[in-house]
């Protein structure tokens, strides 16, 4: 019956969404089948490596069994609670049934690693699913609108690139708290508490729009204190059992500390007393507006979803962590915001698509010196240097190594390369900014925009098509 209803509202889509959902599917398989990056083998790898020691009893000797990396994982130390990966883990059971370590310790095969990132796409689905039952079952919007907002949160560059691409996990823990603010909108506050715990135990960043939505909704200090406790507690109690283990505490900082002092140490404002983090200046900002709102029922909601798109800017926009596939993750709550509106959905869809182009462009910027129009010289991507999966395909044009973009970049614009990217740093950030603004809710003023939203959707999810032709001609110049 339900298959039957899919089918119907399928086939009702208006033309456009049509074209980008077809260009999404095809490209979210193929670039998962072409591509294997070094950190989805190792998230397999490591995720295995659990499987291992559960059945012989040696869960303790988690890190120091994944410092010997018997699986050769690209990456030879595991960085971080072992908790962040526990859905993958999970999902990744069956491989380690069919790869018991006496008999073969590699997982880095075609199906092992293409399996791996089924628990990815099937992320992405639930998330253009959350997306979706939000603007249509919360704020009661039409099925184009609700599709659209659904197509528009998992068809951007980077949500792309970072899941079928790069294999990461940004996906994982967005469709965590997606689905926990859904649940939050719905009524359901049990539902809410049990996914942001997840979200947050793989990702503690999403504790940051966590208390965002929590600020709003909830204005009872002790409660606040108590609910924050209970989404802590796999995480305090991870702490507390590994405290004494050396390999976790040396490496854990870098999928976790670290995360939050390049965040907070991204930009800095001089004052009397010293300098202060502009993000956490922000964040505390954010969170003091979000707990004097007094609102109720669907202004709320609104409210809840605007704030979340403000602490998503400040994580994705503010901090120096726009590296190519990260952080995508503002998209599905931008989506729901953009669609609450309908005399600004071609002004609105003309900025999403400019900000993830712009996002794409600047993402390609990795740069082989410092750059002189920023204060660090943080790297804006990897060198592209991926392998294709299948040996056949290896073989036919031999040993590969794929040139990064942005170095075609700089041979093309030469000693203007870095005023382009700069120039492009500042529209996405006008552009961000911008969008937040017309979409304010107390904004009342009529804009007209000629560009229909519908040529902008379908720009918006070709954005993918152009890169990976980017992709196709590093490997082949």
């Amino acid at each position: 019956m339900r298959l039957k209803v899919l089918k119907r509202k399928t086939e009702k889509l208006q033309p456009y969404l049509k074209i980008s959902m077809v260009v999404l599917i095809i490209l979210y398989l193929v670039i998962s089948v072409l591509f294997r990056y070094e950190d989805t083998v190792s998230y397999t790898v490591w995720s295995v490596n659990f499987w291992d020691l559960l059945f012989q009893g040696r869960l303790g000797d988690y890190y120091s069994y994944s410092h010997e990396n018997l699986r050769q994982a690209p990456h030879g130390l595991f960085c971080g609670s072992y908790l962040t990966v526990f859905p993958w883990i999970l999902w990744n059971f069956p491989l380690w049934l069919t790869h018991p370590i006496s008999q073969n310790v590699r997982v880095d095969s075609v199906a092992c690693i293409f399996y791996s990132k089924l628990l990815l796409l099937l992320c992405v689905i639930g998330i253009a699913f959350y997306v979706y039952r939000i603007a249509k079952v919360v704020f009661r919007k039409s099925d184009e609108q609700a599709c659209l907002a659904a197509i528009l949160s998992v068809g951007g560059y980077e949500i792309v690139n970072s899941t079928a691409y790069a294999g990461q996990d940004e996906v994982v823990y967005l469709f965590f708290i997606l689905a926990a603010v859904y649940f939050l909108l719905a009524g359901r506050k049990r539902m809410w508490l049990l996914f942001s715990c997840m979200s947050i135990t793989v990702c503690p960043i999403m504790l940051i729009p966590f208390l965002t939505v929590y600020l709003i909704y909830e204005k009872n200090i002790l409660k606040i204190l108590g609910g924050t406790g209970m989404v802590l507690i796999p995480s305090l109690f991870f702490e507390f059992v590994y405290h004494s283990d050396e390999i976790y505490q040396e490496s854990k900082g870098i999928n976790s500390t670290s995360i939050f002092e390049s965040m907070m140490d991204g930009d800095r404002i001089g004052t009397a007393l010293g300098t202060v983090s502009a993000v956490g200046v922000a964040i505390i900002l954010v969170f003091f507006l979000c707990y004097i709102i007094h609102e109720e029922g669907q202004n709320q909601n609104v409210s809840i979803i605007y704030m979340l798109a403000v602490s998503f800017f400040i994580i994705c926009f503010m901090s120096p962590l726009n590296v190519f596939y990260r952080f995508g993750i503002y998209t599905p709550f931008w989506a729901v915001l953009i669609v609450l509106y309908e005399d600004r959905l071609n002004i609105n869809l003309f900025l999403m698509t400019v900000v993830n182009y712009g996002r794409a462009f600047v993402s390609l910027g990795y740069s082989l010196s410092p750059d002189p129009f920023m204060t660090q010289n943080w790297n804006l991507t990897q060198n592209w240097n991926s392998q294709f999966i299948f040996p056949e395909i290896k073989t036919c044009l031999g040993e590969i190594r794929m040139r990064a973009v942005s170095e075609m970049m700089v041979d093309i614009l030469g000693s203007q390369y870095y005023t382009v990217l700069f120039i492009a740093r500042t529209m996405v950030f006008a552009g961000a900014i911008i969008l937040l603004l017309i979409n304010w809710k107390r904004w009342d003023k009529e804009i007209s925009f000629q560009i229909s939203y519908r040529m902008s959707m379908v720009m918006y999810t070709c954005s993918n098509v152009f890169f990976f032709v980017a992709f196709v001609v590093c490997i082949l110049s």
